[in-house]
């Protein structure tokens, strides 16, 4: 009689990292970075990303607005979830900055405790030692599951 839980937790784990994305070999996925992903699976993906704030603040979705932005957070964040990406963490929060700066009582040190919490990486250290410059461009394939998770989630 266990078997068929089992299974079908399997089928829903696969199908989800299928969704998400494979992880490399070694890497994890933080406790905060599952909860963000299933907050944004429980949303039907309306937000590129999540500001989780402070009980009893509500938690607030942000969407990028510029078309482009959006397609380089999501390759990012793509990256970010699937392997250890510090650049990319860097880059992520270059492009949501400004949407946190916004949001009373978490702003920019809100978001980069949120950063740290789901990926392991400080901002501030990483700003020191890093340059986004360096970033490898996006792919077509990753510019194609951009184009695909927009048309599956946001053109209906």
């Amino acid at each position: 009689m266990t078997t068929k839980p089992q299974e079908s937790e399997q089928k829903t784990q696969s199908s989800k990292a299928i969704e998400w994305g494979n992880v490399r070999k070694g890497f994890v996925r933080s406790p905060a970075l599952v909860h963000q992903l299933k907050f944004l699976e429980e949303h039907n993906h309306q937000f590129d990303y999540v500001a989780i704030r402070p009980y009893p603040e509500p938690d607030q979705g942000i969407i990028m607005q510029n078309a482009l932005a959006r397609m380089m957070f999501q390759a990012m964040f793509h990256r970010a979830i699937c392997r250890p990406a510090p650049l990319e963490i860097l880059k992520i929060y270059e492009l949501l900055e400004s949407s946190a700066a916004e949001i009373q009582g978490y702003g920019r040190a809100g978001m980069k405790k949120q950063l740290k919490k789901e990926f392991g990486y400080d901002i501030d250290e990483l700003k020191k030692t890093r340059d986004t410059r360096d970033l490898s461009p996006i792919t077509l394939d990753e510019i194609q599951r951009v184009k695909d998770d927009i048309k599956k989630y946001h053109l209906k």
